[in-house]
């Protein structure tokens, strides 16, 4: 453990010294630079606790999220008619935009307008008209007979 406080200790004093050799700074404040930098270092990689509460938006906030035309990004505020591509290039999927900004798990990705014009069209060629259709049950042949066989006969 004193390896590390050491090693903390020598890290503050060197960006402390370099600092301060090329910025000014009056002499009350240097104690508190001091602490503040051994602090950030002390604290470097440990994980940030987010407070769940104030992540999660009220319905209200939500439902303006949504309209008939688009739905509008919580990452950079344009609308669009399908988030899916622009989550993605964002490093997002849908379930991880939802966690990310405390969606609920049935916030739509694609709005109304877009769906119902994607449906219409897909109908109209013919996309989905008969459902899913089982196999054809096969119908028995008589086995063909060889030349030989049916000569025989």
């Amino acid at each position: 453990m004193t390896d590390l406080t050491d090693r903390l200790l020598d890290m503050t004093v060197g960006i402390v010294a370099n600092y301060v050799s090329s910025n000014r700074l009056n002499a009350d404040e240097i104690g508190g630079f001091i602490k503040s930098v051994h602090q950030s270092l002390a604290t470097a990689g440990t994980a940030i606790v987010e407070d769940k509460a104030a992540k999660t938006l009220r319905d209200a906030e939500v439902r303006k999220l949504i309209t008939p035309q688009g739905i509008r990004s919580l990452i950079d505020g344009r609308t669009f008619k399908s988030l899916r591509r622009h989550i993605g290039a964002h490093g997002y999927t849908p379930e991880s935009y939802r966690e990310a900004f405390g969606l609920p798990v049935d916030f739509p990705m694609v709005a109304a307008v877009y769906s119902a014009e994607r449906s219409a069209s897909a109908k109209a060629m013919g996309l989905g008209a008969g459902g899913r259709q089982g196999k054809k049950a096969k119908v028995q042949q008589k086995p063909k007979l060889k030349r030989r066989q049916a000569r025989e006969r």
